[in-house]
């Protein structure tokens, strides 16, 4: 297993390099090959072009992937019935198949790969928790940046691209509105989640502005490091009355094991695929690690559960890029991949 997930990685990092030939027609070999893993590797580049195509709005790339999506899905014995029905309605609006599909070039190349697990993880579902909100304006950054606009962004763009690989998501909010803490694990809960993903920028103040940057995640723990407490104690202030609800003898109650040590996992996946993506196209993108901390967002959740905090919109480089979409693209990109990676493994 850790062979073949080593290939998946080393795949990933040369995609971006390859021209679209180079995939096609790698594509088009793997997909014909006896082995299971090589048969994965097409599956996984034609998702590739099926999420090129969307960003794109390439209807005939998109026509192209979803051939090869169904083709490679198949021999997998993978839920393909969402492409298959998206295939047939493209068919329908007469778009050439002659173009997309050839015999010495089979599918158009992307770099947004997936690395979705034969197993069916497509029944999952996933909530996305936008920080803040509303009255909650959250940090205000570089240039009076808000980071509830900013994780709401971001937070839409990676349930876009989940729901393009089939996943069942979710949002606690999907506009400018403010939510109390504990409802947002709430809801997560009446949606039966496996995931819950809370999407946060961070913030420190102007005299280490210009120091403090990086991309961390948390999962929920008793907190183990001054950087943990600073960071959950800022997150935490948004409802103090959520504080009085849980309480600490309930928070404590909420700590087992089986979610601490798989939301710890989660937060790995996540932040490794994001930082992956990132530095493919950006410098300079720093690993601020992975960290246990007393986030009362999480505390209640049913299902491994993490907080994201996606950069420090106090640090003037690191602010432009929140707000660029191109990086949030990428960032989105990264962390969909990170969960596909979970779940592939767990």
């Amino acid at each position: 297993m850790l062979r073949v997930l080593s290939v998946l990685f080393l795949l990933v990092l040369t995609l971006s390099a390859l021209s679209d030939k180079e995939i096609l027609k790698r594509a088009n070999s793997f997909i014909n090959a006896s082995k299971k893993s090589d048969q994965f590797r097409a599956y996984n580049d034609f998702k590739h072009l099926y999420l090129r195509a969307l960003i794109n709005e390439d209807t005939t790339l998109k026509y192209s992937a979803l051939v090869g999506i169904v083709k490679s899905g198949s021999k997998l014995h993978i839920d393909i019935s969402h492409y298959k029905k998206e295939l047939a309605s493209i068919a329908q609006k007469n778009i050439k198949k002659e173009r997309v599909f050839k015999a010495k070039s089979s599918l158009v190349s992307s770099k947004y790969q997936a690395v979705t697990s034969p197993r069916g993880v497509r029944n999952k579902i996933i909530v996305i928790d936008a920080g803040h909100g509303g009255k909650d304006p959250g940090a205000i950054g570089y240039k009076n940046y808000k980071e509830k606009v900013v994780v709401l962004q971001i937070a839409k763009r990676l349930k876009k691209i989940l729901h393009a690989r089939g996943y069942t998501v979710y949002m606690t909010r999907d506009s400018d509105k403010f939510i109390k803490l504990r409802n947002r694990t709430r809801f997560a809960n009446k949606k039966n989640a496996d995931l819950f993903i809370s999407i946060h920028a961070n913030a420190v103040d102007k005299k280490s502005a210009k120091k403090a940057y990086g991309l961390e995640c948390y999962f929920l723990d008793k907190s183990r490091s001054s950087r943990a407490k600073r960071v959950s104690a800022s997150e935490n202030k948004a409802d103090l009355k959520d504080m009085n609800f849980y309480g600490k003898e309930s928070f404590l109650n909420t700590l087992n094991t089986h979610n601490i040590v798989a939301a710890n996992k989660l937060a790995i996946d996540l932040q490794r695929s994001a930082l992956g993506t990132l530095s493919k196209r950006f410098k300079n993108v720093k690993d601020a690690g992975v960290r246990s901390g007393p986030f009362w967002v999480l505390v209640g959740a049913q299902m491994p559960a993490v907080l994201v905090e996606v950069g420090f919109i106090t640090h003037p480089r690191e602010a432009r890029r929140l707000v660029n979409s191109k990086y949030q693209d990428s960032m989105a990109i990264g962390f969909a991949n990170g969960i596909e990676r979970y779940f592939q493994n767990n």
